[in-house]
Formats: structure tokens, sequence, C-alpha cells
């Protein structure tokens, strides 16, 4: 029970820690401040913790949670940086 509950903690702050980002830039339509270097490094290491959960068969929904919704938001704040670059 523990583990699951220290399990959606993870889960829940991994992946919600993006909001603010994605806040600020589409509020001020403005990427400054904000890493897309970082961010693609935060991309491409939740891409490959979905590609190993894949191919060593770990059947641990936290950790499929995790790290699917940490790739979906990524992918997103990734997204929002590229539209406010546009802008500026």
């Amino acid at each position: 029970m523990i583990a699951y509950l220290l399990g959606s903690m993870m889960m829940f702050c991994f992946t919600f820690s993006f909001l603010p980002q994605i806040g600020k830039m589409m509020i001020g339509r403005t990427n400054k401040n904000v890493s897309i270097f970082m961010i693609m490094l935060q991309v491409i290491g939740y891409f490959c913790g979905v590609v190993f959960l894949k191919v060593e068969s770990v059947d641990n929904v936290l950790l499929f949670l995790n790290y699917h919704a940490g790739l979906f938001i990524s992918v997103i704040t990734a997204c929002a940086w590229l539209y406010c670059n546009k802008v500026e």
C-alpha cells in the first residue's frame, strides 16, 4: 500500500512539474528563460523509460503511467516552447 502511495506521488510530481513552465510560456507568449535543452533531455529520458519498460517487459502499472504521462507532458511542453518561439 505504501509503495503505491509513493509511486502515485512520484507520478504526480514528475508529471505536473511541467505545468508552471507551460503556463509561463502560454500566458506570457514567450519562451524566454525556459531551456529547450532541458525540455529535450526530459523528452529523451521519458522516451527511453517507455522503451525500457517495453523491451524488458516490466509489468508495473505505476512505472507505466509515470513514464507515459511524463513523455506526454514533456512533449506538450516542447510544443508550447516551439509555439512561443514562433510568436516572438
